[in-house]
């Protein structure tokens, strides 16, 4: 089963800024890159970036990375559950909108914008596959 892991090194992120699939929303845009072989990997990595422009306050921001951490934690259990292989090595998400208070944000809403998104990006990979 993936865990979902930190993307760290300035070579794997260029790696994955360089070679990956962008998908997008109004709210949130993510770079996924694909594994070369069919072997699963044992980590997804990822990174979350939340400017301080759109959310001025560092609890505000530090709430959308635990909340989009989660929600890609469910939606690989979820996939892992349905007999979905994942194939995905590497995600970067850019979230775009923040609300004014950390407590107004739920897991639900982050839900309702990462989900169409990863689902699109294992579309696109089932599609070229």
């Amino acid at each position: 089963m993936l865990t979902v892991d930190s993307l760290k090194g300035k070579k794997k992120i260029a790696e994955v800024f360089r070679r990956g699939r962008r998908f997008f929303s109004p709210a949130a845009a993510i770079i996924v890159e694909y594994n070369e072989a069919q072997s699963q990997h044992q980590f997804l990595k990822t990174m979350i970036v939340v400017r301080k422009k759109t959310a001025h306050k560092s609890v505000v921001r530090n709430r959308i990375r635990r909340l989009v951490r989660e929600c890609l934690r469910q939606f690989l259990k979820e996939k892992n559950r349905s007999g979905y292989k994942i194939s995905f090595s590497s995600i970067v998400v850019f979230w775009n909108i923040a609300p004014a208070h950390p407590a107004l944000l739920r897991l639900e809403a982050v839900n309702a914008i990462l989900q169409p998104l990863l689902e699109r990006a294992c579309a696109y990979k089932e599609k070229t596959s």
